[in-house]
C-alpha cells in the first residue's frame, strides 16, 4: 500500500515531465475558483450550479462535452444523488447502478463524474483520470 507522500511524489514527478511548463500553474491557480463556485451553491445545487460546474470541469479537460450523440440532459433523479454527494459529510459511496444514472449526464465519463464528485466535495471524492491511472499501472483513465 502507498502512502499519500508517495502517492505526491510520484504526481509531481508525472507534472515534471510535461513539456509545458504552465500545465501545473494553470491547474494551481484555476482550482481554488472551481471550489470556491461549489462552495457558494451547498444550499442551492440545482440544474444551473450542474451545468456551471460542468462546464468549469471540462474546462480542465481536452475534450468538449456531449461531443458524442449521446448527450442526455440531466435529471431530477441526477441531480438529488448530487446533492446526497455534496451533503455527504463522511463521504458517499455510490453504487454501480447509481453511477450509471449520473454519468450519461456528464458526457458519458467516469472521468468527468470524479472531477464533477470531487468539486463538490473535495474531502471525499479524488480525481480519477488519465495521469492518476497511471499511478495504478493503467494506461487509460477510462480502466
Amino acid at each position: 500500500m502507498k502512502t499519500k507522500e508517495e502517492f505526491e511524489k510520484r504526481i509531481l514527478a508525472i507534472l515534471d515531465q510535461n513539456n509545458n511548463p504552465d500545465y501545473p500553474l494553470f491547474y494551481k491557480t484555476t482550482e481554488e475558483y472551481i471550489y470556491s463556485f461549489f462552495k457558494s451553491k451547498k444550499d442551492s445545487f440545482d440544474k444551473e450550479s450542474f451545468y456551471q460546474g460542468l462546464l468549469m470541469i471540462y474546462g480542465w479537460m481536452p475534450t468538449i462535452p456531449f461531443q458524442n450523440k449521446d448527450f442526455t440532459m440531466i435529471g431530477e433523479l441526477e441531480l438529488s444523488l448530487l446533492r446526497e454527494a455534496y451533503n455527504h459529510k463522511d463521504g458517499l459511496y455510490f453504487t454501480k447502478a447509481e453511477i450509471e444514472i449520473i454519468r450519461p449526464s456528464i458526457n458519458n465519463s467516469i472521468i468527468g463524474l470524479s472531477k464533477m464528485l470531487h468539486f463538490i466535495n473535495k474531502d471525499n471524492y479524488a480525481i480519477w483520470d488519465s495521469r492518476i491511472a497511471k499511478l495504478f499501472g493503467l494506461k487509460h483513465g477510462y480502466q
